[in-house]
């Protein structure tokens, strides 16, 4: 008969997410996971297969549980809302989130994990949320809420490298004003007509 596991997976994974987001990969130890889920070495390796493995799940749930959430505000059916509203809530974190920055963002920047799979796992995110700011001004434009000469797609990459960027800047307590001033400009642009 199998042994029921002493702890859950699902709040182990969420909490070893957290000391990923804190500490980043490299200086996240086993030990320090064992220590943070207090969980021994052979149960974390039987639930979660080697430390890359359990970071890949962590990547997945953070994706899940943080990112996903906050994307949703670009479904708005006007664009130019959603996309005012996904980067209110950027400027408005709380100062320990602002510190944290982005998980996916902060495994990009570290670019100190060879590992084939995590890398993919981040490119595709950079792809899904480019598309999520490209249908988003596709539709602010329908709607004449969004200036009809701007190119969605390029737009869009200009949007996904201000709000990376701006995780970025946040980790390393740049002061919010710097970041605040970049999102009102860039805001502020997607209204402008044409010449």
């Amino acid at each position: 008969m199998p042994r029921t596991k002493s702890f859950d997976p699902n709040q182990s994974l969420l909490q070893a997410m957290e000391l990923f987001w804190i500490k980043g990969f490299m200086a996240t130890s086993i030990a320090d996971l064992e220590a943070h889920l207090g969980i021994g070495r052979v149960s974390l390796y039987g639930a979660f297969g080697d430390k890359r493995q359990l970071f890949l799940e962590c990547l997945r749930a953070y994706r899940r549980n943080v990112a996903l959430p906050l994307l949703r505000q670009l479904d708005e059916p006007n664009g130019l809302a959603g996309i005012r509203r996904f980067f209110a809530e950027v400027a408005s974190a709380s100062p320990a989130i602002r510190r944290r920055g982005c998980l996916i963002v902060n495994t990009l920047v570290a670019a100190n994990d060879p590992a084939p799979a995590v890398g993919a796992l981040v490119q595709d995110h950079l792809h899904f949320v480019e598309d999520r700011f490209f249908h988003a001004i596709r539709r602010g434009q329908a709607v004449g809420a969004i200036a009809g000469h701007l190119k969605p797609r390029g737009t869009a990459r200009m949007l996904l490298t201000l709000a990376h960027g701006t995780f970025a800047l946040n980790r390393s307590g740049a002061p919010p004003d710097l970041t605040n001033a970049a999102i009102r400009t860039a805001l502020d642009g997607l209204t402008q007509r044409g010449r």
